[in-house]
């Protein structure tokens, strides 16, 4: 249960409360006893015990009972904010949930992009090495095809990075966060 659902659940309970109000007493219960003078006779000097018991009920109606509507259309009020507010909260998590898993989706298919130049980088610096050994190419040569080996793996490497970003933003979003060690690494 989230907090929205628990104050929805509370506003709930409160508009009850409220509708129920008018019709429930507030129950009163008190004692009191000693000695009071002016018993049987009417003698001031003649005391005598006594001991009363009162027991209560009343009802309150808030000015002709239009105070009670009011405050039962608030509480109803309130009760139909903390829904929408539940409502919101559902709706956030999930364009939360289905903006990660675009996202997962899209890294991936950047992962698959990216790799196939990895591949041709690689071997066109195989190639040159090979070249250069033959005695076919200058060694200057190979420059051009290490840059191009460099820039596709930093292509890749944002690619993974970036998948791996977005597999932690859809663990985030249907709340599961990745556990942490004390030392800051996953267990």
């Amino acid at each position: 249960m989230t907090s929205a659902d628990a104050e929805r659940d509370a506003a709930v309970i409160r508009r009850r409360q409220e509708q129920l109000r008018p019709w429930m007493p507030h129950l009163y219960a008190g004692a009191s006893g000693g000695g009071f003078g002016g018993s049987d006779g009417s003698d001031i000097a003649d005391f005598g015990g006594r001991a009363d018991f009162d027991v209560a009920a009343l009802w309150q109606v808030e000015n002709l009972g239009f105070g009670n509507s009011a405050r039962q259309r608030e509480q109803q009020s309130l009760a139909r904010q903390a829904s929408l507010a539940v409502q919101q909260t559902r709706d956030i998590i999930a364009a939360e949930v289905t903006q990660a898993y675009q996202r997962i989706q899209f890294r991936g298919q950047q992962i698959e992009v990216t790799r196939p130049p990895v591949e041709s980088a690689e071997q066109a610096v195989r190639l040159n090495m090979e070249g250069i050994r033959g005695g076919a190419l200058r060694p200057i040569e190979i420059q051009q095809a290490i840059g191009a080996l460099a820039s596709s793996r930093t292509q890749y490497l944002d690619a993974v990075i970036d998948y791996n970003v977005a597999q932690l933003q859809m663990l985030r979003a249907i709340g599961r966060p990745p556990e942490m060690s004390i030392d800051g690494n996953s267990p």
